[in-house]
């Protein structure tokens, strides 16, 4: 954190927060709402992957506002370079509205709030704060829907299932990174694996899935919301 004056030369405590989203003009908006906030600081903004991770390292924030719409390899792909990092912050996942499997995912990879661009923006200033001092914020969708778990926030198994259920974290790393356009070898590339593992994990969820071939494992990615249309 950093600290301000006031108008009344009071020291006040500001989170500092680095908003990453995909439409510039969303993004302007939501800083000019957030600076209204006299707790609470915009560092930087971008809608790009690899520039939030720059930004990441450079101001160190306490919190992180990020789109689930990204282009690119997008926000999941972010989301887990954010929780490998030293200095990781808190995430806020902000959707532009509600899947089951954003939300499974997102706090599958750390995320700390799961929102949407229906939330009203005091809810997400709120969510901030809330993240910030260790605890979680969702939505009104997951009311009653999320528990806790030793490895953090998880939705109730009552919520959750998805045919992606099956699959395996790996597994599901090399589906997203498949049907977002990487190759074999540019998966294994990206996750620091041999090309045969990659293959081997392709191979086996394509049969979980029960789909035999790669535009279907497209089609599906779309239809469970993984990736835009």
């Amino acid at each position: 954190m950093i600290r301000e004056k006031t108008g009344s030369q009071r020291a006040v405590e500001r989170l500092r927060i680095v908003v990453v989203e995909s439409q510039p003009l969303v993004a302007e908006l939501l800083t000019a709402a957030l600076q209204t906030h006299g707790d609470l600081r915009v560092v930087a903004t971008t809608g790009d992957e690899c520039a939030a991770m720059d930004l990441l390292s450079q101001h160190r924030p306490d919190v992180m506002l990020i789109d689930v719409a990204l282009d690119a390899r997008g926000a999941f792909f972010l989301l887990k370079g954010v929780r490998g990092a030293d200095c990781a912050p808190r995430v806020v996942a902000i959707d532009e509205r509600f899947r089951v499997a954003h939300v499974r995912e997102t706090l599958r990879l750390g995320a700390a709030a799961y929102h949407t661009r229906q939330d009203s923006l005091c809810v997400i200033a709120n969510a901030i704060r809330l993240v910030a001092a260790g605890e979680t914020s969702f939505c009104a969708e997951l009311e009653g829907r999320v528990v806790a778990t030793p490895e953090g926030p998880r939705l109730a198994a009552a919520f959750r299932y998805t045919p992606l259920e099956t699959l395996t974290q790996r597994e599901l790393d090399v589906l997203l990174s498949i049907v977002q356009g990487s190759t074999v070898k540019e998966c294994a590339e990206h996750l620091n694996l041999a090309a045969s593992t990659v293959d081997n994990h392709k191979t086996r969820l394509m049969r979980k899935l029960n789909v035999h071939r790669t535009v279907e494992l497209v089609r599906m990615a779309i239809r469970e919301g993984l990736i835009p249309s």
